[in-house]
């Protein structure tokens, strides 16, 4: 919902508003974190195998970045994409 109406308020300004909101993130990281006790590794283990896609690696979202600004694409604004693997279809 914030991108899109920042994206309203700034269309005036030729300004094109997105957010992506990724899940799971395949770093080191996020592997020291979560895989610090029992419970917090069958948590990740369990919203990984929803994944039908996998685990992102961080230079999916970076090509998601890309696609998002690139000169040739002008038409997304407001979007909140959801990079997570599948698992918000089901």
């Amino acid at each position: 919902m914030f991108s899109r109406i920042l994206a309203m308020e700034a269309k005036q300004y030729g300004v094109r508003v997105n957010a992506i909101t990724p899940s799971l993130i395949s770093a080191t990281a996020t592997y020291q974190r979560l895989y610090q006790d029992e419970f917090s590794t069958r948590v990740f283990d369990k919203a990984a195998s929803l994944a039908t896609l996998g685990v992102a690696e961080p230079e999916d979202l970076a090509n998601l970045v890309v696609f998002l600004t690139a000169l040739a694409e002008t038409k997304t604004s407001g979007q909140a994409i959801s990079a997570n693997g599948g698992i918000s279809a089901g």
